[in-house]
């Protein structure tokens, strides 16, 4: 099971005490595998995705506590400002986004505009 995985691969990187850093890439995908291996265990379908929110809350409050600096990625979608609350966003469902990012301290857009690189510290505003 991913989730069995995910969890056992970033807790021996914690207890190692080697990492000061731990990079999760791609947590789209994290969200898809996840969503697929839970799915189908409930009746309602809206349960598959309170269980996602809820494993994602706490792989963040255990990456929060673990006193590790984290690094997560995720792909985006540009919906170019129609929205009007920015243009940007993770490709992600909003609630476990926000269940996961919830425990951090910055949560920003990584991009690259004319050769260098740039982080939004406001991605929200786009």
């Amino acid at each position: 099971m991913i989730q069995e995985l995910v969890q056992k691969m970033v807790a021996r990187a914690v207890d190692s005490k080697k990492y000061d850093v731990i990079c999760l890439d791609n947590m789209s995908s994290l969200q898809n595998l996840v969503l697929e291996n839970i799915d189908g265990r409930s009746k309602d379908g809206r349960q598959n995705y309170q269980k996602l929110q809820l494993w994602f809350r706490q792989l963040g409050m255990y990456l929060r506590n673990s006193g590790v600096t984290v690094l997560a990625t995720a792909h985006q979608i540009d919906d170019g400002g129609s929205l009007g609350n920015g243009r940007f966003s993770p490709d992600m469902n909003d609630k476990t986004f926000n269940a996961f990012t919830s425990m951090f301290d910055f949560v920003g857009r990584i991009y690259k505009k004319d050769g260098s690189r740039w982080i939004d510290c406001d991605p929200e505003q786009g």
